[in-house]
């Protein structure tokens, strides 16, 4: 019985992950080509270092747009959190940011530390294959971190998702 009841409350727990606060998606869509999946360089030094600097920093980069939906960022240890779902024609994928304020609670650190070790990001060790298309990266100081899923995979959601890794590792040097 005991069993039944962590298996339902580990797929509750995931269920609210992946769903986050709002009902509501906030999609970013672009041209048929797939040209809106682009990343433009910019200068990580003149963003302010808090969550909004953060966002605002891969929205200018052109990694996410729009509002995006607030997250239960709890659910992972975060303070807070928000998913950015960017498509076009040729591909699609979601991009989650979370800020971490305070990183010693076992949910972050554990969150944190898979980023940071293997680029990969697991809630429970059950989850691994429902998180197989994500890629985790964290900023140096361990701060802020970001998901990377991709929905449909061909060259420009590839060359986004590298790039974006490239930015979230670059934040705040």
């Amino acid at each position: 019985m005991k069993r039944v009841l962590s298996i339902i409350a580990v797929l509750t727990l995931v269920t609210v992950f992946f769903s986050g606060c709002s009902e509501t998606a906030d999609t970013a869509s672009g041209s048929a080509d797939g040209s809106d999946i682009s990343t433009v360089s910019v200068d990580e030094s003149g963003y302010e270092d808090s969550f909004d600097g953060f966002v605002q920093y891969m929205t200018d980069g052109g990694y996410i747009k729009g509002n995006g939906v607030e997250l239960t960022a709890s659910v992972i240890g975060a303070a807070q959190g928000k998913r950015y779902t960017v498509s076009s024609g040729m591909g699609k994928y979601s991009v989650e940011l979370y800020e971490y304020e305070d990183q010693t609670s076992e949910a972050a650190s554990k969150t944190i530390a898979n980023a940071k070790n293997s680029g990969t990001f697991y809630l429970f060790e059950t989850t691994e294959s429902s998180t197989e298309n994500t890629v985790a990266a964290v900023t140096d100081d361990g701060r802020f971190l970001m998901l990377f899923t991709e929905s449909s995979s061909n060259d420009s959601t590839a060359a986004a998702k590298e790039a974006a890794v490239e930015a979230v590792k670059a934040f705040g040097k």
